[in-house]
């Protein structure tokens, strides 16, 4: 889509249209050489060189990886990651711990800051969402965010067990009475990789899980998996909750 974007430009300036660098097929048949690794598994991808996935706790899947390199008789260490989870994200497991490394390459944009407390985040994001519902109105959350509502949700039922504020509670029941519409093909994907995958949560959610009471299936959620059911959301006036790609409010 990108390259018909940019020819369409050239078009219109007498340039010569350029192929794309590759295919929608050709991106689809790439897949099949992908190969799965397990975290905590040492591969070899020469007698020389060794790599290990260990869990990152940013996102399902991400990955701080090792690599060791032996050159003659020295062989060296270098740690790479991307994005690292905190270690109270409810959903996923804490980040592996490396003890060494000879080299570290890491992503450090949020190196200098101290994040808010899971909990503290679950009781501002009750308010906002309560007070939105209570006057009629539609909370819109971007898609990207879908994990992290997820999370919020689960802190929000923790904290109902501990308090005994009615105020809170009045809240509370106003977020579990509204709908919640996840309008967005992607974050419906992404869900369903998170519900086929909870072997990688946090012990406690896997125990609750067995218990049946998964964090990501509540009363109110609903896909929109149709353009048509996506539109009919435009035209509902009940107070709602909507995590969606993109919607002009």
């Amino acid at each position: 889509m990108e390259n018909q974007w940019k020819n369409k430009k050239r078009k219109r300036k007498g340039e010569k249209e350029i192929p794309p660098l590759y295919t929608a097929e050709e991106a689809a048949r790439s897949i099949e050489i992908f190969e799965p690794v397990q975290y905590d598994e040492i591969i070899e991808i020469t007698p020389e060189i060794h790599v290990r996935f260990n869990d990152a706790g940013h996102m399902l899947g991400s990955s701080i990886i090792e690599l060791w390199v032996k050159e003659g008789e020295k062989e060296t260490k270098t740690v790479f990651t991307g994005d690292l989870g905190n270690n109270d994200i409810p959903l996923l497991d804490s980040p592996t711990m490396i003890d060494s490394t000879d080299f570290l390459v890491m992503e450090s944009t949020y190196g200098s800051r101290l994040h808010l407390r899971n909990d503290e985040k679950a009781e501002m994001f009750l308010n906002v969402v309560s007070e939105t519902l209570d006057q009629g109105g539609t909370v819109v959350i971007p898609s990207f965010a879908v994990g992290r509502t997820q999370e919020i949700l689960y802190e929000i039922n923790k904290l109902k067990e501990k308090k005994e504020d009615e105020e809170f509670k009045r809240k509370y029941k106003t977020l579990m009475k509204a709908a919640v519409y996840v309008d967005s093909p992607l974050a419906i994907s992404a869900t369903e990789v998170f519900r086929e995958n909870t072997n990688l949560f946090e012990p406690e959610v896997k125990e609750e899980i067995i218990r049946g009471d998964n964090p990501l299936e509540f009363p109110g959620l609903e896909f929109t998996k149709t353009a048509d059911e996506s539109k009919a959301l435009n035209e509902d006036e009940r107070p709602s909750i909507i995590i969606s790609a993109s919607r002009n409010v």
